[in-house]
């Protein structure tokens, strides 16, 4: 039986060719899920590249971090991976799927890896605070705009869900340290590549808050504009740029990241997230 019957699983129009969604059913009483962006999805794993090849799926999919806790855990699993995705695409699709399956279920486990913020700015205002040139900083308009993004998480999931363990985290940003009491202890300590650095003998990771690529950048420098507010934050606009290629610098000469694309986690970096979640979620 699937775990959630009413969704369309072929559904690629984000990403054409790669399906967002797996699940892998052992007909247990509980449930991983994993959600995030293409990090999460498997990107660059087996004979996945650049040059268009779309899906390696056996291979993919068995060596995800999801894949490698769930068998750990002989837990039910759904991955929630979307390549390209945005913040408020996994919020959304986990509230959907959590009135689903929530009842079916003795044990949830929801690990949420969050991307860069702000993708989702030019199609959906969900979390976008009220702006204009008289307000504060740039980086005073980021927090707010987390703060209305955990605030969301806070509301419709950890307060309508208090019996799902969930973990929270970031792939390769960071967030506002004022933020994070809002999620409490759902937020957990390391990035992913706060581990991929531990592993390694690399400079530290630069110190990258919230985004990092054009991909969140260009929609929010888009948005400035609309608002009147780009001349007044170009130069800290320009900042966030130096800073996103400091840190594709650093996965470029990270061993345990591929050197294409957004940098993907390779196999033993899947490996290594998986382990450090096994110690939150058994701590």
């Amino acid at each position: 039986m699937k775990i959630w019957k009413s969704l369309n699983y072929n559904d690629t129009a984000f990403a054409p060719g790669r399906n967002w969604y797996y699940e892998h059913c052992r007909n247990s009483k509980s449930l991983l899920i994993t959600a995030g962006d293409s990090w999460t999805w498997g990107d660059s794993l087996g004979r996945i590249s650049s040059d268009g090849y779309v899906d390696d799926f056996e291979h993919r999919i068995t060596h995800i971090y999801g894949s490698l806790l769930a068998e750990h855990m002989q837990s039910d699993h759904v991955n929630i991976g979307i390549c390209g995705g945005s913040n408020v695409l996994f919020y959304d699709h986990l509230i959907n799927l959590l009135s689903e399956v929530h009842s079916y279920y003795n044990q949830i486990i929801v690990i949420l890896t969050l991307t860069e913020l702000c993708r989702e700015i030019k199609w959906d205002d969900i979390w976008i605070p009220k702006w204009d040139e008289n307000s504060g900083s740039l980086d005073d308009f980021l927090k707010e705009y987390e703060r209305n993004m955990f605030n969301s998480i806070q509301k419709f999931l950890l307060t309508r869900y208090p019996d799902v363990q969930f973990l929270i985290a970031h792939n390769f940003t960071k967030e506002f340290n004022d933020n994070r009491e809002i999620l409490g202890t759902s937020i957990i300590e390391k990035s992913w590549v706060d581990c991929l650095s531990e592993h390694q003998t690399l400079q530290p990771y630069p110190e990258i808050r919230l985004l990092t690529a054009g991909m969140a950048i260009n929609p929010l420098i888009q948005h400035m504009k609309k608002i009147n507010c780009y001349t007044k934050y170009k130069l800290d606009l320009f900042d966030i740029y130096n800073l996103g290629i400091d840190a594709i610098d650093w996965l470029d000469d990270s061993d345990l990241n591929y050197s294409q694309a957004t940098r993907h986690p390779t196999e033993d970096a899947h490996v290594i997230w998986a382990d450090y979640l096994k110690e939150v979620i058994n701590a």
